[in-house]
């Protein structure tokens, strides 16, 4: 895997990949695939498809990608679903039940490379309820105490641990407490690439528990173990 841009102030995640097996995952950003050479498939709770080489995936939604003998570029976008879908619907591309896929010679690459260019000229301005804004600008700076961090953002907010819950789950996709592991991950990746540490030492500084704890994360956000990905030495700039 080589990874050609990680900002995670923007949001903006970019990858080469060569046969790539992933598992059931899902993340809090919209991802967009495109065989440079071969084919893929993608399961989803809804859908099933073989021999593809575009494929679009909404954000939060539990997929599978299977792609043996197959060369990848991969975008992942976060924060930015309007924007992005807004993009894609000038190229008619729709997104039904979780995903776009085409199975044509089509060449998407450009419009892959489109989209990841402008996506760093988007304002990076999150467009949610402006306390879940608040929620987000301190889970990807701050990490604390999971309690403390519960009554740090009620005063901010102004909300119950309730309402601030279902306010968050209802903009983002996924809980509090599920999107708090997601910055932890951001950050250990980031922190690898920047530092070239170990990916466990890396995570150990983001505040996993334990090594268990991160790879558990890591596969349910991005459908492969860490060692797939560090190990193998295949996790480079």
């Amino acid at each position: 895997m080589t990874v050609r841009e990680f900002d995670t102030h923007q949001g903006i995640y970019s990858f080469e990949i060569t046969n790539f097996n992933a598992a059931l995952h899902s993340h809090p950003a919209v991802e967009i695939i495109v065989a440079t050479e071969g084919s893929f498939s993608t399961l989803t709770s809804d859908s099933n498809h073989a021999d593809i080489t575009f494929a679009v995936i909404d954000t939060n939604v539990p997929h599978k990608v299977l792609a043996d003998g197959c060369q990848l570029r991969l975008l992942m976008v976060e924060h930015q679903d309007s924007w992005i879908k807004a993009a894609l619907a000038q190229y008619k591309i729709s997104i039904k039940n979780g995903v776009y896929i085409e199975n044509s010679a089509n060449d998407r690459l450009a419009l892959l490379e489109y989209l990841e260019q402008a996506a760093r000229q988007v304002n990076a301005t999150k467009t949610y309820d402006e306390r879940v804004n608040v929620c987000l600008d301190f889970l990807e700076n701050q990490d604390i105490e999971y309690n403390s961090m519960i009554k740090v953002l009620q005063d901010k907010t102004h909300l119950s641990e309730s309402r601030l819950s279902h306010l968050f789950k209802e903009n983002v996709g996924i809980s509090l407490k599920k999107y708090r592991a997601w910055c932890r991950l951001k950050k250990t990746i980031a922190l690898v690439l920047e530092n070239h540490d170990s990916l466990f030492s890396a995570s150990l500084s983001c505040g996993f528990y334990d090594q268990a704890h991160f790879s558990k994360t890591f596969k349910e956000r991005l459908g492969i173990s860490p060692s797939e990905v560090y190990n193998s030495r295949t996790l480079q700039e």
